[in-house]
């Protein structure tokens, strides 16, 4: 048989303070404004009228409403079994069946609506297809629940990144409350029930309480800078009405300091790890390839972290030698060691803010040839232009590494004795150059004097 019944559905939303609908934006099928969520336990009511459109007269409006029940978990209200003749003027109700006024009602929309204009109201029309359902759709402003207390909550970050038993190494970091003349800790075990790791949060406050707290610097934990007697440093404060908002806010070193408070707020305490100058020495690393006949390196293409060229591939057992500043051209190199795996190490070595000399050697700890090198490059030296020769300058980091690569040409076979040369003199460097002594001023990064083809060291 032909159904003679159908449906009205009507899908309901509850929206933030300040959220504005409109018909042709947000209607049946449009879009759902940002933070609108469905609502659970909204009634509705209706009125079966027996005109077949939407023009005049309206006596549905003045006719009693039938309840028609209230939307369930999904903010949905499905009312069935509906005839589907005539149309229906459809409305929000209060508890007891009474239509609500339109000031309390963002926006309703139904299929099959006349109403065209921008026009907000709590009363719409729709018809009810056979066999089929009508839909609308309505918003409401989320009731603003004004709260009677008001918490401060306070996060630890380290780095850009919020705290954890781990990154933190589970110390508690010292605050001071001046609101309460009290101490309390960001620590592993939180502050108050409730509180994660890294969290202290204020008992409830009445709402219009002051609250302020900072970071203790009066400790050797945490100091303003990063001074050699601190493990951190402070870089300063976020704040906002919610988590989010304090992430997003600007970092300030000025204390927070809420007044009149009428709802929650955050704070997150941002701080510096500071490096450990308790180490005093560091390391060099020197990684070693050798590559086929013809091979060219330049060292802003194939220095520290860039391209290795097409066919090198990493050398074992290749030794190399050092110098630390001031002894340039006065001592013997010191051994550093051969190549496993492509890798040399040389491990603790004085960081200062001297130097060091790091050149490829043979067998007998002798500096070989500039010309039996392609290319040496080390983190730190100052040579911008794209000389090739066995003499690099790098400075060795606290606690840390400093990098070189180093380029060698595979022997030319016997029968082709023509050998390729990637060698040239630098001008600007001079064997007999008499400011190479021990008495010359530590040199920086960028005004190291070296030897041109080997630097003058008494072997």
């Amino acid at each position: 048989p032909t159904p003679t019944t159908g449906s009205i559905e009507i899908t309901k939303y509850s929206c933030p303070e300040g959220t504005s609908v409109t018909r042709s934006s947000n209607g049946v099928g449009g879009t759902i404004p940002n933070g609108c969520t469905p609502e659970v336990g909204k009634t509705f009511g209706y009125v079966h009228g027996d005109q077949t459109d939407t023009n005049a007269p309206y006596p549905e409006l003045s006719a009693p409403l039938t309840a028609a029940g209230s939307t369930d978990a999904s903010g949905v209200l499905s009312i069935n079994d509906l005839s589907s003749s005539g149309r229906y003027l459809v409305v929000e109700t209060d508890a007891n069946n009474q239509q609500l006024p339109a000031s309390d009602v963002l926006g309703l929309y139904c299929e099959g609506d006349g109403d065209t204009s921008s026009t907000n109201d709590n009363q719409e029309l729709t018809f009810v297809p056979a066999g089929g359902v009508a839909h609308c759709v309505v918003y409401d402003q989320a009731s603003v629940v004004t709260p009677t207390n008001v918490t401060v909550h306070i996060f630890k970050y380290i780095d850009g990144v919020q705290a954890t038993t781990q990154s933190a190494n589970g110390v508690d970091f010292p605050m001071f409350t001046s609101t309460y003349n009290a101490p309390f800790t960001l620590g592993p075990a939180g502050w108050t029930t409730g509180d994660i790791a890294y969290e202290a949060s204020t008992a409830p406050m009445p709402v219009g309480s002051s609250y302020t707290a900072n970071e203790n610097l009066d400790t050797s934990l945490v100091g303003s800078s990063c001074d050699g007697s601190h493990q951190y440093s402070l870089d300063g404060y976020r704040v906002g009405d919610t988590l989010t908002q304090a992430k997003q806010s600007e970092t300030s070193l000025t204390i927070p300091n809420f007044t009149n408070l009428q709802g929650d707020k955050y704070i997150l305490v941002k701080n510096h790890k500071c490096p450990d100058q308790s180490n005093t020495t560091g390391s060099i690393e020197i990684t070693k390839y050798v590559c086929p006949q013809g091979t060219v390196v330049l060292r802003n293409t194939n220095g520290v972290g860039m391209t290795v060229p097409q066919g090198c591939v990493l050398q074992d057992g290749k030794t190399f030698g050092y110098v630390p500043y001031p002894e340039f051209g006065n001592s013997p190199l010191i051994a550093g060691g051969s190549t496993v795996n492509g890798i040399l190490t040389i491990s603790n070595l004085l960081a200062t803010s001297d130097p060091y000399l790091v050149a490829e050697t043979d067998a007998n700890n002798q500096q070989l040839p500039a010309s039996d090198v392609l290319g040496l490059y080390c983190e730190g030296d100052g040579d911008t232009s794209n000389t090739n020769d066995n003499q690099e300058i790098t400075y060795v980091p606290a606690g840390g590494v400093a990098h070189c690569v180093a380029y060698d040409q595979t022997q030319t076979p016997a029968n082709n004795p023509e050998i390729v040369n990637t060698t040239s003199v630098d001008e600007n460097e001079d064997n007999n150059n008499p400011s190479n002594n021990e008495n010359e001023p530590a040199p920086n990064p960028t005004n190291v004097r070296r030897g041109g083809n080997g630097f003058p060291i008494t072997l």
